[in-house]
This record gives C-alpha cells, sequence and structure tokens, in this order.
C-alpha cells in the first residue's frame, strides 16, 4: 500500500465510512452447477457445428468441501416429556407412550396385533409389520429371527394399553354390524379401521430416528433382559409427564 493510499483510507475511516470486506465470489458448489449447465449448452453448439470445441471442457473448479453427515440426536426427557403431554389428548396416546419408552419402528407399530400383547406379565411380541408400497399399507410377515422379539412394558405402559383396549371393545360395540373389524391390529380408528402407515407419520410426524431416546431397549432379544430398563425407563417418563399414577 502506498503512502497516498494510506492517507485515503484513513480520511475515510475518520469520516466514518468503514472499509467493506471484499465478496467471496460464489459459492463452489453454486460455480460447479454454472459449469455444469454452460458445459452441456456448449456441448449442443458442437454439435449443431456452431463450435469446433467445447470452450468448457478444461474449466478449472473450485474444490467442494465434503459436507459432514449430520446425525439426528435424541430427544431430552424434557423435550419427550413435552411431546408426550400433547400426545396424551390424542386418541393413540398409549401406542405412542409404548414407541417413546421401547423405540418400536413405525411399520412394526402398525402391524402390531391385539394378540401380540401380554399385559399380564407385561410384554408386547413384535413380528409382523405393515409397510408402504406404491402407496398401499400392506402386511408383511418377513422379518427375520433377529427381528422378532419380545418387548418388556413397564407397570404405567400396561395400565394405559388396557384402558386403550377397553374403549377399542367400546366402540366395537357401539358400531355393532358396521364395524370394520375384520383384523386385529392395535392402531384402528373408531369404526375399527386400520390405521394406514404414514398416517402414523403425519399425525405427530413420529421418526423413527427422533423416537429412538430410549436406551435401545429393543435391541435385547431376551425380556428378563430387558425388564429392569424397562421398568427405569417407563417409570421416569411416566413421573415427567405425569399422565399416570406411579407405578
Amino acid at each position: 500500500m502506498s503512502i497516498h493510499a494510506a492517507r485515503a483510507a484513513l480520511t475515510r475511516f475518520r469520516a466514518g465510512r468503514e472499509p467493506t470486506a471484499p465478496s467471496p465470489g460464489l459459492a463452489p458448489k453454486t460455480v460447479r452447477n454454472v459449469h455444469r449447465l454452460l458445459h452441456r449448452a456448449f456441448g449442443d453448439a458442437v454439435t449443431w457445428q456452431y463450435l469446433a470445441q467445447n470452450p468448457a471442457d478444461h474449466a478449472r473448479l473450485p474444490r467442494q468441501g465434503r459436507s459432514r453427515p449430520t446425525h439426528p440426536q435424541p430427544w431430552t426427557i424434557d423435550e419427550l416429556s413435552a411431546w408426550l403431554r400433547v400426545a396424551a389428548s390424542d386418541r393413540f396416546a398409549a401406542i405412542w407412550m409404548v414407541a417413546a419408552t421401547t423405540g418400536i419402528r413405525r411399520s412394526e407399530l402398525a402391524g402390531v396385533a391385539r394378540e401380540d400383547l401380554d399385559l399380564d406379565q407385561g410384554t408386547l411380541r413384535v413380528a409382523a409389520t405393515r409397510i408402504v408400497v406404491d402407496g398401499r399399507t400392506i402386511d408383511s410377515d418377513g422379518k427375520t429371527d433377529s427381528g422378532v422379539r419380545t418387548l418388556s412394558l413397564d407397570p404405567g405402559n400396561v395400565e394405559l394399553l388396557r384402558r386403550y383396549l377397553a374403549v377399542l371393545d367400546e366402540e366395537r360395540e357401539a358400531f355393532g354390524s358396521g364395524y370394520l373389524g375384520g383384523h386385529d391390529k392395535l392402531m384402528r380408528y373408531e369404526d375399527g379401521r386400520p390405521v394406514h402407515a404414514d398416517s402414523i407419520t403425519r399425525r405427530f410426524r413420529m421418526g423413527h430416528a427422533n423416537m429412538n431416546v430410549t436406551f435401545q431397549i429393543y435391541g435385547h432379544r431376551s425380556t428378563g433382559r430387558d425388564r429392569e430398563a424397562a421398568d427405569l425407563v417407563g417409570g421416569l417418563i411416566h413421573r415427567e409427564t405425569g399422565l399416570i399414577g406411579p407405578p
């Protein structure tokens, strides 16, 4: 910098005119996208014999840094409690609690049948699933041996599920012959219709990654091994949410 440039800069500074940083230019990704567009256009020009060669062939493109993959973070107990307090007013409050305390997947949640519950023993057998194919929900029993498992349910979950089953029985009786109960799925509407798997996500945006808020209890195939964890996690959630009395 010359003495004259320095004096001019000092004058501008005293006058309150702060220097502006030079523009960093376009992002590398933007430059590469523009180059791709121009390369294609020039390629057409070569094909049509307007140009002898593609001038974008030898362009030096900026390096594009590798983007770090983002990993969904599990909810904290406060975030989960806030969500479940809202979910408590929903028809499927008991089902959401099962999802929160066991980490069960969406397809498994949609596929659980009433016969899979043993509330006296406090267990839930996960075997069948309901998956979406071409927009339609279909039943699938193609689980591997490692996918079929029995989950322990804490006393709070058992109480909520008993209430939910009682509601299902009342609805079946109220609808009578109009009840669409040609299945035994646990997730069903008031008239007996089974819930579409996509509706589960839309109802509370309940992605599996976000709902994996427990200690991945479902990873243990032995019911005896996960009983203590289920009671611990379930008891903590029930106390925080205040949805039911202490187990």
